[in-house]
């Protein structure tokens, strides 16, 4: 059976192995989202950088919800998703160094990588420190293969489903 399992970072994933997993992912996800709230002040970053994506955006949809995050008491956020380009992630390269990067006022929140079937495969909560990727153990396999640094990163010991 091939159950895509979470596999949490248990430290920030951020400079060259941050570069590599992003353009590993290229390989497996279609798509990226990115959150913006409308309750934290944007800086003027934001919409220069989201200004920057426009060419890759799909969509725009104010909801409750995104992978990793559901928002409580009514709360609502615009979860903008793009086309996972070899161009959008050299984009998004020039703005951050690491997962947790990803957090308002200075840049959009959770980084988020999608599948072609639309799952997730690598979900980010920033403004909490929390990352993960879901894959099957071949697919881990295959990252640790090509990647064997991130091991360091990454807690083996427990998957979740």
């Amino acid at each position: 059976m091939n159950i895509r399992w979470v596999r949490r970072f248990k430290q920030e994933l951020k400079g060259a192995l941050y570069v590599q997993v992003l353009r590993t992912s290229l390989e497996c996800c279609e798509n990226m989202l990115l959150v913006t709230r409308k309750t934290v002040t944007l800086s003027q970053t934001i919409p220069d950088f989201l200004s920057l994506l426009e060419q890759w955006l799909i969509s725009s949809t104010l909801t409750d919800r995104w992978p990793g995050t559901t928002l409580l008491f009514g709360g609502k956020a615009n979860v903008h998703r793009y086309r996972w380009t070899s161009q959008c992630q050299r984009t998004l390269l020039q703005y951050s160094d690491g997962l947790y990067d990803w957090r308002q006022p200075a840049l959009p929140e959770d980084l988020c990588l999608i599948r072609a079937d639309g799952d997730p495969w690598l979900i980010t909560i920033a403004h909490e420190k929390d990352a993960y990727l879901k894959v099957t153990d071949d697919e881990l396999s295959a990252l640790l293969d090509d990647l064997p640094d991130l091991s360091s990163l990454l807690d083996l010991t427990r998957k979740y489903e």
